[in-house]
């Protein structure tokens, strides 16, 4: 039997049927869960507001983001007990003078701080079995860090935040990653902050009332009350490469973009976000 090659549904509903059936492979892996989250964002941002869409869409969203989720995270675990058996294996080894698994094409070896990662796994894994070491490294490398949110909001406030693994009501302080979702009550405003530790950017947005916002839909939100309108001088700046709210506008920049030089820029920087 031949593959289906039709392109997906840019609907919500049939579109999370469409990856719940390609969540059944055999061969996934952290870029095949990345290529599912790009279509259902990409389907987030054209269609409806978060605020207009029907209950059984987001009903549907909620549940391949759950399943996407679990997934991705038992992927990216598997790569990386892969990656690190070799150090588990080598554990009683002395430390080589680099490791070569970490050089680039270049033959530079990667900064301090890999290697010393690696240093620390292996002095643990001499204290505890390889379970115990890998939960921990991932539990300070889980996936797309990068692209987590944090949010502050009132005392008090009536907020549930919905990840892979279950429900629950946060305190004032906590984040949002990828796969999670934000259930909101009464309409009211939140403190964010994003981006890498020493160089986070952030901001105050209104959040509207009773919706439930997956990611994505946080950042276009955040992106069309805290980034000003979009402008070539505004999308060749050096700092575009480490916004995430800058997706909603790289996108609809591409559009209409017919500089070959800052196409070529914004096609780039757009692969790589989606790829975590």
């Amino acid at each position: 039997m031949s593959a289906d090659l039709s392109p997906l549904p840019r609907d919500i509903f049939k579109l999370s049927a469409a990856v719940q059936d390609a969540l059944n492979t055999r061969a996934g892996s952290v870029t095949f869960a990345a290529l599912l989250w790009r279509n259902l964002s990409e389907a987030c941002l054209d269609g409806k507001p978060a605020v207009e869409r029907r209950e059984r869409e987001q009903k549907a969203l909620r549940e391949v983001l759950t399943s996407l989720g679990s997934k991705a995270a038992g992927w990216h675990r598997a790569a990386v007990q892969e990656r690190l058996a070799v150090h588990a294996a080598h554990r009683n080894a002395p430390r080589p003078r680099f490791y070569r698994a970490m050089m680039s094409k270049a033959l530079r070896p990667f900064p301090n701080w890999a290697a010393l990662e690696i240093d620390v796994f292996r002095e643990r894994i001499r204290r505890q079995d390889l379970k115990g070491s890998l939960d921990d490294f991932l539990e300070r490398h889980p996936l797309a860090l990068g692209y987590r949110i944090f949010i502050l909001a009132p005392v008090g406030t009536k907020l549930t935040k919905a990840t892979p693994t279950g429900r629950f009501s946060p305190g004032a302080v906590f984040h949002l990653d990828v796969f999670d979702l934000l259930l909101t009550g009464p309409k009211l405003s939140v403190a964010i902050s994003w981006g890498e530790a020493g160089k986070q950017k952030s901001g105050t947005i209104e959040l509207p009332a009773n919706c439930e916002l997956a990611w994505i839909d946080l950042v276009s939100l955040a992106a069309g009350q805290l980034l000003p309108e979009s402008n070539k001088a505004g999308l060749q700046r050096n700092h575009l490469e480490a916004e995430i709210l800058w997706l909603p506008r790289v996108r609809k920049h591409l559009e209409s973009e017919q500089d070959p030089a800052l196409r070529r820029k914004l096609m780039w920087w757009l692969a790589d976000f989606w790829t975590f």
